[in-house]
């Protein structure tokens, strides 16, 4: 299949890697790279889960950790407030050939219910 509209949901710098491969994937097709960060009401407290912050990232912020990856391709930035991160991600990337995300393996305590 040749994809000519990707969909990068970022979480934070950790998914980078897959920015990368993303990116070299659209150069290689033709594509083009949209990256989508949600930013919820949470964004700045402690996530229930990881126990670290969840950082609202600006555009200037998102700007600057693709300039750090050599790319070819046009980039085009998306970031939605939204509470419903699963439901946002799915609603756009319907408009998209193909969604990549990252995982990231999470070493979390038991939360104690």
């Amino acid at each position: 299949m040749n994809y000519k509209r990707i969909m990068i949901a970022l979480e934070d710098q950790h998914d980078l890697p897959i920015l990368k491969h993303a990116m070299e994937l659209a150069e290689k097709t033709g594509g083009n790279v949209t990256l989508l960060h949600i930013n919820s009401s949470r964004a700045g407290s402690p996530s229930r889960v990881m126990r670290t912050l969840e950082h609202p990232y600006s555009e200037e912020e998102l700007h600057a950790l693709i300039n750090n990856i050599p790319h070819k391709v046009p980039v085009d930035i998306k970031i939605i407030k939204s509470d419903h991160t699963t439901s946002t991600i799915i609603d756009i990337s319907k408009d998209f050939d193909l969604l990549v995300m990252g995982h990231r393996r999470a070493h979390h305590q038991p939360c104690g219910l």
